[in-house]
Parts: structure tokens; C-alpha cells; sequence
């Protein structure tokens, strides 16, 4: 985790252009060679902010937490959280590590139809849906809603 001061492409900055940096494009042979995952975070979708003063601000996701595939096996969830900023131009991270499967004995989720049955069920789908999650992989969003509305239907 840290601050690697170069963005994955153009959605990663406040300004993002359609041109591909070499710098970018090595960032991603990097992540790639290391077998890598760049872990997507829930709240601000930019980490690193300046103020310019002849056109406003910018701003850029520099930070990140990237993890090996391994690891991620071992866990039954990793969670990064863009914190408020207060001295610094970056926002701090906050990594979070759910218990293990293998320690907890959890189970697989298993969607159970009667559910549906429930007066309040779509209720509770809808809120839960709704919720922000922000990150440029649509697969990674979804899993995280998927992951977050299963313990809405256990609870």
C-alpha cells in the first residue's frame, strides 16, 4: 500500500485525457508481471488533491493497496477505505482484513428463495444496492454490492 504517485490510465484523474502515459503503461506491466490486484476502494474515487491557480484543482488516484492472489485466498474479505484528508494533499487509506475462512469456518452464501416471501425483502435489496461503492472495475463493484447485501439478508 502506498502512494505510487502515477495513475492506472485516464479514469484515475480529475482531468483524464484519452492519451496513454509510458509511465501508466509501466505501472500496469508492473501490477501484471507481480501477479497484483489493485484493491478497490469505497469512498472518494481520488486520493491525491492540488489546488492551481489558474484552473482549480486536480486530482488523481495515486494511492493504492495491491496484493498478491495468494493472499486474497487466505482472507474472506480485504477492504479499502478512502479516509477525510486533513493536513496532508493525500487522503489516508484504511485497509481492513475480515477474518479468515479457514479459521471461522464460515459457509458459502446460499440465496435462499423463500426470501423473497418477505414483506420487507426489496426493501432491503434496494438500500442495500443503492449504497456508493466506487472503483473503475464494474466485476469488483458488483462483488463488493453482492458481499455487502448478503450480510443485509443474514441480519
Amino acid at each position: 500500500m502506498g502512494d505510487f504517485n502515477v495513475v492506472l490510465g485516464s479514469h484515475e484523474r480529475s482531468r483524464g485525457t484519452s492519451r496513454h502515459s509510458r509511465p501508466s503503461e509501466e505501472f500496469r506491466e508492473f501490477i501484471d508481471d507481480a501477479h497484483l490486484l489493485d484493491i478497490e476502494s469505497s469512498g472518494s474515487l481520488f486520493t491525491w488533491f492540488t489546488r492551481q491557480s489558474s484552473s482549480g484543482y486536480m486530482a488523481a488516484r495515486l494511492d493504492k493497496a495491491l496484493v498478491y492472489q495468494g493472499f486474497l485466498d487466505l482472507w474472506h474479505s480485504l477492504e479499502v477505505t478512502v479516509l477525510t484528508r486533513h493536513s496532508s494533499d493525500h487522503h489516508p487509506l484504511l485497509v481492513t482484513i475480515v477474518e479468515s475462512l479457514t479459521t471461522t469456518g464460515l459457509m458459502p452464501f446460499h440465496f435462499l428463495a423463500m426470501w423473497t416471501s418477505h414483506n420487507s425483502f426489496l426493501n432491503v435489496v434496494r438500500q442495500s444496492w443503492c449504497l456508493l461503492i466506487t472503483g473503475p472495475n464494474p466485476i469488483r463493484t458488483a462483488m463488493k454490492k453482492l458481499k455487502r447485501l448478503k450480510i443485509c439478508l443474514k441480519s
